[in-house]
């Protein structure tokens, strides 16, 4: 090789397959969907739906958390369950936020996240907070 380091292949590189990542549908699959407009003032709430989906044959426990991320990128934890879901079934339920009044004008993160004992899925929305 050029750089004098050596190289069992000489110089090759067999990629095939050696990349290749195994995406796989999560046990559970959660999705947030706002229920209104995404841009905000302070003092207005916020609506979203969430929903969760058991893509399973099985019952499956699932730990959900639903959590903002503010424009300086730190976490604040709106809502924490936990929810047995049957066999291929789905749950929905709707929540609401109200926006501080000291909130920080700039674009959020509202993330649902779903976790079962071997799988995990996370849905972003975006929302922006802007000033009246």
């Amino acid at each position: 090789d050029y750089c004098g380091l050596p190289v069992l292949t000489k110089g090759r590189l067999n990629a095939y397959k050696s990349l290749e990542l195994a995406k796989q549908t999560p046990a559970v699959t959660v999705t947030v969907t706002p229920l209104g407009s995404t841009t905000l003032q302070r003092g207005d709430a916020a609506s979203y739906e969430i929903t969760l989906s058991n893509n399973t044959e099985q019952a499956v426990d699932v730990s959900v958390k639903i959590y903002a991320v503010l424009p300086n990128g730190v976490e604040k934890v709106l809502q924490e369950f936990e929810q047995t879901l049957s066999p291929s079934q789905t749950f929905t339920q709707t929540y609401e936020a109200t926006v501080p009044g000291n909130a920080p004008f700039g674009s959020y993160l509202l993330v649902g996240q779903a976790q079962t004992a071997d799988s995990f899925d996370e849905y972003p929305v975006n929302y922006e907070i802007v000033e009246k």
